[in-house]
C-alpha cells in the first residue's frame, strides 16, 4: 500500500512547480481580497516558468499581474459576480472564465495566459473545443503521422463495431510488440535528419564566415592602395607646383582617379560583406 502511494506521488503532477501554482485560478481564491497577494505570488511564478520555457513574453507580464488584480477588485465589490457564484461540484472551471473574460479587452492578456493553463491540464478535451481552436492543437500536438495513425484506429473501430469486437490474432499480438521497437527506429531516424540538417546548416555557416574574412581582407588591400594613390598624388601635386611642369599635375590627376576608382569598389564590398553577415544571422 506504501509503495502504491509513493508510486502515485511520483507520477503526480502536483510536484511540477507550475501545476502547484495554477491554484491562483481558484474562484475561491480570487473571490477573497484578502488572499490577494497569495494568488498574485502564485501568478508571478507561473508567469517565470511560462517565460522561462518560452510560453510568454516577459514584457507582457506586468500588464498580466495588472489585469489579475483588477480582476480580484471587480469580483470582491461585486455581489453577484460568476466568480462568486461558482460551484466546485456543479460548474466547470473553463466555462466560468471563459464567460468573465473572453469578452473583455481589458483582460485579454489573463485570458491567453489562463487558456494555456487550462488546455494544459485539460488536454484535448471539451475545453478545446470551447476555444474554438482544436485543430491549432491537435496540430501542434500531434505529428502528421501519429493523426493519421489515431484517424485509422477510430476508423477500423467504427467498421468492426466497437474495441470489444475486435480480433486479437496472432499478427496483431505481433505488431503490438514490434511496435515500440519500431517507434524507437522512426525517433532515431528523424533525429539522425535533424542532425544532418543542422550540420549543412553549420558548414554553410563556416563557409559564409570564410567568405566574409576574404572580403574583409579584399577590402583592406584596396583601402591600404587608395591611401598610397591618395599620398602620390598630393606629393605630385606638390611637385609640380614647385616645378611648374604640367605633366606632374596630369599625373597626379590619374593618380587621384584610380583612388577613387577602388574607392567604388570598397563600397561595393562593404555592401557585400553586410549582406553576407545577414544570412549568417
Amino acid at each position: 500500500m506504501i509503495a502504491m502511494v509513493k508510486k502515485l506521488l511520483e507520477k503526480s503532477p502536483l510536484k511540477y512547480p507550475l501545476v502547484k501554482n495554477m491554484s491562483w485560478a481558484d474562484p475561491g481564491l480570487v473571490q477573497s481580497g484578502s488572499d490577494k497577494e497569495k494568488g498574485e505570488t502564485k501568478l508571478h511564478r507561473v508567469l517565470r516558468i511560462m517565460c522561462e520555457a518560452g510560453r510568454e513574453v516577459e514584457s507582457r507580464c506586468d500588464l498580466i499581474l495588472t489585469q489579475y488584480r483588477k480582476l480580484v477588485d471587480e469580483v470582491v465589490q461585486s455581489d453577484n459576480h460568476p466568480l462568486k457564484c461558482f460551484s466546485k461540484t456543479d460548474d466547470r472551471l473553463d466555462e466560468a472564465f471563459y464567460s468573465v473574460l473572453s469578452k473583455k479587452k481589458e483582460y485579454v492578456e489573463l485570458w491567453n495566459v489562463l487558456q494555456k493553463l487550462l488546455l494544459l491540464s485539460h488536454g484535448q478535451a471539451r475545453v478545446e473545443r470551447g476555444f474554438s481552436i482544436n485543430k491549432q492543437v491537435s496540430v501542434e500536438n500531434l505529428g502528421r503521422e501519429s493523426l493519421r495513425a489515431q484517424r485509422f484506429i477510430i476508423d477500423t473501430l467504427r467498421k468492426v463495431g466497437g474495441p470489444m469486437e475486435v480480433v486479437i490474432s496472432n499478427e496483431m499480438m505481433t505488431y503490438a510488440s514490434s511496435a515500440r521497437h519500431k517507434y524507437h527506429a522512426y525517433l532515431n531516424k528523424k533525429k539522425e535528419k535533424k542532425d544532418e540538417k543542422t550540420n549543412q546548416k553549420g558548414k554553410k555557416r563556416v563557409l559564409a564566415l570564410e567568405e566574409v574574412e576574404e572580403l574583409k581582407s579584399k577590402k583592406l588591400r584596396l583601402e591600404a592602395d587608395i591611401a598610397s594613390l591618395y599620398a602620390s598624388s598630393v606629393k605630385k601635386a606638390e611637385e609640380a607646383e614647385l616645378k611648374e611642369l604640367i605633366v606632374l599635375v596630369t599625373e597626379s590627376n590619374a593618380l587621384r582617379r584610380r583612388a577613387e576608382e577602388k574607392m567604388t569598389v570598397v563600397a561595393s564590398l562593404f555592401k557585400m560583406i553586410e549582406a553576407k553577415k545577414k544570412q549568417i544571422k
